[in-house]
């Protein structure tokens, strides 16, 4: 189509307004469709950037997640999880203890005053394996015990 033909068009539909103004107006339009269709396909949610308390919504996502007791105003300890890469700041600059789950210690329920994480732990006759790497049972308070060897 040539610029006459379109002048005769635009011409036809609304006597008042310029080429531009109805360019425009198209644009527009297109441009309002396209961004209602973009808002409607949007997910819930943030941007991860959390000003409160919150519990697991950051960016993290995919790494590895490491559990510390952590004295935040110097008096008392609380669990808390972080990702990985925030380890060498929780543990070589606050002094936080890292919280290491096993076979036996199957949860952290918590801090002691003086900062050492708090276990849940497994039910005794949970099978385990020692730190030299033999087979045993967890005793219910946390702590694998080897299996005794029977001598025939």
């Amino acid at each position: 189509m040539d610029g006459q033909g379109f002048d005769r068009i635009v011409r036809g539909l609304t006597s008042a307004g310029s080429r531009r103004q109805i360019v425009g107006g198209v644009l527009g339009g297109a441009a309002a469709l396209l961004g209602g269709a973009a808002a409607l396909e949007a997910k819930r949610g943030g941007n991860g950037k959390s000003r409160g308390k919150a519990k697991g919504r950051g960016k993290a996502k995919g790494q590895t997640k490491l559990t510390f007791c952590h004295s935040g105003n110097g008096k008392k300890y609380t669990p808390i999880t972080v990702a990985s890469p925030a380890q060498k700041a929780h543990h070589d600059k606050h002094g936080d203890e890292l919280c290491t789950l096993d076979e036996c210690n199957v949860a952290v329920t918590g801090c002691s005053d003086e900062g050492a994480c708090e276990y849940e732990a497994a039910s005794a006759e949970t099978e385990c394996t020692t730190e030299d790497g033999v087979a045993g049972f967890c005793d219910g308070a946390g702590t694998c015990v080897a299996t005794p060897v029977e001598e025939e």
